[in-house]
């Protein structure tokens, strides 16, 4: 485990961030909203979470803000139901690999949002939990959010278990996706999805990947996000187990649980892992070159 450093910081106009640094890779959290991660990227290189700055600075606001970066949420998303504002100062405390990022039981739901961060190298495992504040059970999903910076590629893999001539695999589609949409280039068993700052329409698509990871390749470096499906449980979204978007801002990667009903003061958790490497070398592969090395790094 490689040593972390721990300082305070001013980023994007927030005093009060913490800095967390190895040899290999920088991260940043403001404590003053969240709890969210708005800077993570390979020393040298550039941040590889979108960066939202109309609210550079800003806390305790009233309305939504994206701000950008990794946040969690719960789904599904019914209204305005994940949207409660996460403006407020959060709890955040270090430890040997990491931090715990805590933040208030929200105002609306009555639900409680907490992150525990571990760093380790390029690697970053990190444990996203919800407990229900409230007196009669809430049945929802843990929905883990990554808003990426623009200019990049989104790898998303299809499902390749053999189930002979049943399907392995569901795709879920929202109002406004366009299955011609010119920033798609379908593969054998993978999607591309290019972000495209010139295209001003939005696309989203979930599916049930039971390969267990989504990647992102942008400025020199590829960010991959690992996570489980259990192919037995029920997911929402039309049994969406992840989900991508991206609109003329951003790209998002997406994990999302299985429906679970959280009894009153019960935590339920939903644990993802990244890896960021240096993508240089790369650039000139074909993509079914990076995917195939990808599956086996996930398999480590």
């Amino acid at each position: 485990m490689k040593q972390l450093n721990f300082s305070n910081t001013t980023f994007r106009g927030w005093d009060n961030c913490c800095k967390i640094s190895n040899d290999k890779i920088d991260m940043i959290i403001a404590r003053d909203i969240g709890p969210r991660i708005s800077y993570f990227a390979l020393k040298d290189k550039s941040n590889m979470m979108y960066e939202e700055h109309s609210s550079d600075g800003y806390s305790n606001l009233e309305d939504f803000h994206l701000y950008g970066g990794h946040r969690l949420w719960h789904g599904p998303q019914v209204g305005t139901r994940p949207e409660e504002p996460d403006n407020s100062p959060i709890d955040l405390e270090q430890i040997s690999d990491g931090v715990i990022l805590k933040q208030a039981t929200e105002k609306i739901s009555n639900m409680e949002k907490k992150m525990i961060v571990h760093i380790d190298g390029t690697k970053v495992t990190i444990e996203h939990f919800l407990t229900n504040h409230n007196v009669w059970d809430i049945e929802c999903t843990l929905w883990a959010i990554t808003a990426l910076a623009p200019g990049g590629m989104g790898i998303l893999p299809f499902s390749n278990r053999d189930t002979h001539y049943l399907p392995n695999q569901a795709l879920t589609l929202w109002p406004w996706t366009k299955m011609n949409d010119p920033r798609i280039t379908y593969k054998d068993d993978y999607l591309l999805v290019n972000q495209d700052s010139n295209n001003k329409n939005w696309w989203k698509m979930g599916f049930s990947n039971d390969r267990g990871w989504m990647a992102y390749i942008n400025n020199e470096q590829l960010f991959v996000k690992k996570f489980s499906m259990n192919i037995n449980k029920t997911y929402s979204d039309y049994g969406a187990s992840c989900e991508s978007f991206t609109s003329e801002f951003f790209f998002e990667l997406e994990t999302v649980s299985s429906l679970i009903k959280i009894k009153p003061n019960q935590t339920v958790s939903l644990i993802e892992s990244w890896n960021i490497y240096d993508a240089k070398d790369m650039l000139n592969d074909d993509y079914d070159k990076i995917v195939k090395n990808i599956d086996e790094l996930c398999k480590q």
